[in-house]
């Protein structure tokens, strides 16, 4: 009768072993599947990275104009085009250097994220600005919005007509 219960108990923990092996395989086919899918960005809870950002663009992808600056590294009227992810900063391998004191070495980021391009602040000590407010999460960005990180004042335009 013993012998019959640990055979038993056997087969139930050989069972179990395969269901959770089963559940693993499961849970990395749906990641990989959710990797490789076109509308994922990072920087929304539960959206995982891809390629997508280079995705649907337009031939004349967005850019930030520079209107007002105290960094040395941003004179007045740069354009910096947005291809991809970028992040903004005083460090040197930031997308855009920002050679001022008020800006964080990691201080913001913009990313792409279901057709729309979206501001973070990276939890930066002077704060991240769009049109005069203090953002606290990503924001969407709208064509002709300002944003303001230490002492440079960018404009973000999206479509080529609105630049002209």
């Amino acid at each position: 009768m013993v012998e019959l219960l640990v055979m038993g108990l056997r087969y139930a923990l050989l069972i179990v072993l395969y269901l959770f092996i089963f559940r693993i395989v499961v849970f990395i086919i749906r990641d990989l599947r959710e990797a490789s899918s076109p509308h994922k960005q990072p920087g929304v809870p539960g959206v995982k990275e891809s390629g997508a950002a280079t995705q649907g663009m337009y031939h004349n992808p967005p850019e930030l104009v520079v209107l007002d600056s105290l960094s040395s590294s941003l004179p007045k009227g740069e354009v910096v085009k947005i291809n991809k992810n970028i992040t903004l900063g005083r460090e040197s391998a930031n997308d855009v250097r920002l050679e001022d004191s008020f800006a964080s070495h990691e201080h913001a980021r913009i990313f792409y994220h279901q057709g729309q391009y979206w501001l973070e602040d990276l939890g930066s000590t002077n704060g991240t600005f769009i049109n005069g407010q203090r953002i606290k999460e990503a924001t969407v960005l709208l064509s002709g919005d300002r944003l303001k990180i230490g002492g440079v004042t960018f404009q973000f335009m999206r479509w080529e007509h609105e630049t002209q």
